[in-house]
């Protein structure tokens, strides 16, 4: 029984491990083993308290983040290349949504935000941490 019991209690502190809630956690958006960091573009999504805050929802199209039990990923790495990134604003009484198509590079950290347009909209920015570059829409 006590074994039963410590396999339950595994099983479930692994599948716990998995979801990335909303303050942190990450995804792999690639199929294949783990990379390391310089061969992998890396988009990062700071969650800053009483600001629109950014969500990784889809790359390509592979859910990486969901309001339902995945929870959204701090971090996302992507291969680097042309992908087609989803993102969810969340503008503290609304929500908005956004579509990007951006070429990523290996090695680079990609930050991205969402800004408040005072209009009910959100706009989307990303910023190339390595250059401080903000990437075109």
């Amino acid at each position: 029984m006590k074994t039963l019991s410590a396999l339950a209690a595994s099983a479930v502190l692994c599948g716990c491990a998995a979801v990335n809630s909303l303050g942190g956690g990450y995804a792999k958006a690639y199929e294949g083993p783990e990379l390391k960091d310089a061969e992998v573009a890396i988009l990062y999504t700071p969650k800053p308290v009483g600001n629109p805050m950014a969500f990784v929802a889809k790359v390509d199209e592979q859910v990486v983040g969901d309001d339902m039990l995945r929870g959204y990923p701090m971090v996302t790495k992507v291969l680097p290349g042309d992908h087609r990134i989803y993102v969810k604003c969340n503008m503290n009484t609304h929500y908005a949504f956004t579509t990007l198509a951006l070429r990523f590079q290996p090695g680079h950290y990609y930050e991205l935000s969402c800004v408040n347009t005072g209009t009910g909209k959100a706009s989307m920015t990303i910023t190339d941490r390595g250059t401080e570059n903000t990437l075109p829409k």
